[in-house]
């Protein structure tokens, strides 16, 4: 707001302000979609394209979804950790908006979860980026604890702090 008026005293213009603070506003945003979009397709490249091989067959790996009225409304996979042996890594977990808040993502975590006791595991990790707010807060509302922060390795990331954390369930007498 004070660099809207500073402009508009030097400016005398209430709409060349205006433009003056919309248009990079709206490029940052603009630099927000295009790091999320090319964030999401890298990690999805492969393993989407072919669940069965990449999840079904391995060991150690698995996939859910959760359905209603013959439509998957949310699935979640995890597969051992490649930087962490000994842990399962979740991967994919996505539940369509209009069934959000229904229990659908926990019922899937605790699957998750009881998939990597079943299997040894001491621990389950997952990452996400710092602007999905909602999953951080159902992440740490299910006992995940945020352990890392890094920026995403990319210039324009780099240049408005694009960050992407790591949070991590261990399992212990309490969990």
């Amino acid at each position: 707001m004070f660099v809207l008026c500073l402009l508009f005293l030097i400016t005398g213009s209430f709409v060349l302000s205006i433009l003056a603070v919309a248009l990079p506003l709206a490029g940052l945003h603009q630099a927000f979609d295009y790091i999320y979009s090319t964030y999401v397709e890298a990690t999805l490249k492969d393993d989407l394209l072919d669940i069965n091989k990449t999840y079904m067959k391995n060991k150690g790996s698995c996939f859910w979804v959760a359905e209603s009225d013959d439509h998957v409304v949310a699935m979640i996979a995890a597969v051992p950790s490649r930087e962490e042996p000994g842990a399962l890594e979740l991967k994919r977990m996505s539940v369509r908006k209009n069934y959000r808040g229904l229990g659908i993502a926990k019922a899937l975590f605790r699957a998750v979860l009881d998939f990597a006791r079943a299997n040894g595991c001491k621990a389950v990790v997952l990452e996400t980026s710092h602007v999905q707010y909602d999953a951080q807060k159902l992440y740490e509302s299910i006992g995940y604890k945020k352990i890392r922060q890094f920026v995403f390795p990319m210039l324009v990331a780099k240049m408005i702090n694009f960050s992407i954390l790591t949070y991590r369930y261990d399992f212990s007498p309490h969990n």
